[in-house]
């Protein structure tokens, strides 16, 4: 059994699906752009992910052992989840990442962050890999 943790739910207007809903994994299941947005700020800042591949219910980014999740909450188009699969091991410096990313693109007050992180609040620097 797959262990999943979330890592944030948000709201953004950014991710809205480009194709229309026969063209996603399933009816109103979106996640593909926010997948591409996030591989590609996290390489920027030194964390390397796979592209992102279609999974059941989400978009799927692969970080070494770890799953990064993609999806949209609830059927929404501007209503995001992020989430881990199988986070064992050390993920912390991965969930500082997409921290930091997310808070330079989604007004803070727009995020529930749903994995408690004692080392970064704010994190306003890039934290180390």
């Amino acid at each position: 059994m797959t262990d999943i943790r979330e890592v944030a739910t948000f709201k953004s207007a950014r991710f809205v699906p480009i194709l229309p809903d026969a063209c996603q994994l399933e009816p109103r299941i979106y996640g593909a752009e926010l997948a591409f947005w996030l591989a590609g700020k996290l390489a920027r800042h030194g964390v390397v992910t796979s592209y992102p591949a279609a999974g059941d219910s989400a978009w799927v980014l692969q970080h070494r052992s770890v799953q990064v999740l993609c999806t949209n909450a609830g059927g929404s188009d501007t209503h995001w989840r992020i989430a881990l699969a199988s986070p064992h091991g050390e993920v912390q410096a991965l969930v500082n990442a997409i921290r930091f990313v997310l808070y330079a693109a989604v007004p803070a007050e727009d995020i529930d962050w749903r994995y408690d992180n004692e080392d970064c609040r704010t994190c306003k620097q890039m934290p180390r890999m």
